[in-house]
């Protein structure tokens, strides 16, 4: 949870309503053109929190319209496309429509496990390799997906760095 929240009582109609909203996970929204035929450049941003790296993407896709993909929201299983012109679009993450669709619950599975491995790390626990290796593998394969979708895919603004356990290599199934 991100800054101060308000929460708000609804009625069970509401919260039904609330549940039910959702953007498809095979195709997500976002404000950009859809041109499969055209890949464009990519380009992928990671580092440690603050650093800088929403705001970057969030230039970029103002200033040279590349599309910026938030890799954070594929790990709260939201939609991922931050419209370029959010005040900040690192809190923006927060207010994005949840997915929803056949490949839902093994997305969130994968990503409750890499979030229990993440949080044991700061514990001090060992880097559990396996799980967070499922977790980018599914990411690059989500991104991969979206480019071939949608084409000139920019930007992507990965999640925050894992740790400092060196680089990782992740390939993916395409």
């Amino acid at each position: 949870m991100m800054g101060v929240t308000v929460l708000e009582w609804v009625t069970q109609e509401e919260a039904a309503a609330l549940e039910a909203e959702g953007d498809p996970i095979e195709a997500p929204p976002g404000e950009y053109k859809i041109q499969p035929e055209y890949q464009g450049k990519f380009l992928w941003i990671t580092g440690q929190p603050g650093l800088g790296k929403s705001t970057c993407a969030q230039l970029l896709c103002k200033e040279y319209g590349y599309v910026y993909y938030e890799g954070d929201c594929f790990g709260s299983c939201r939609n991922p496309y931050i419209p370029g012109t959010v005040p900040d679009p690192s809190i923006a993450r927060s207010n994005q429509k949840p997915l929803k669709g056949d490949g839902l619950d093994e997305r969130m599975a994968i990503c409750k496990k890499a979030t229990e491995a993440f949080m044991d790390m700061l514990k001090g626990e060992a880097f559990k390799t396996e799980i967070m290796t499922d977790f980018f593998t599914a990411m690059c394969d989500d991104i991969l997906n979206e480019r071939k979708r949608i084409g000139e895919t920019g930007n992507c603004r990965s999640c925050d760095d894992p740790g400092d356990e060196g680089p990782h290599q992740v390939k993916t199934g395409s």
